[in-house]
């Protein structure tokens, strides 16, 4: 229980972090601006989504009971690829 509740919040640090690091860059410019300041968002996002489908195909099934999940219903989304 106490590696659970450590866990997410650990994971909660995480997308705060990336949360903070998307809310610092340029988004979306209607002229599309520099690739270079496309790519950094992004690579963020990748990251993220990365990151939170390694975590959620780590889960076990009480932990998944936990966010309202069965392991049915995570590991479609945990199998997808990081682009999409």
């Amino acid at each position: 229980m106490v590696v659970s509740i450590l866990m997410e919040a650990t994971i909660a640090l995480i997308h705060d972090i990336f949360d903070y690091l998307d809310s610092s860059l340029p988004h979306h410019r209607r002229d599309h601006g520099d690739r270079t300041e496309r790519l950094i968002p992004t690579a963020l996002l990748w990251r993220r989504r990365a990151v939170t489908r390694r975590h959620l195909s780590s889960l076990d099934d009480d932990q998944l009971r936990d966010i309202v999940r069965s392991r049915r219903e995570a590991l479609p989304e945990a199998e997808k690829p990081f682009w999409q």
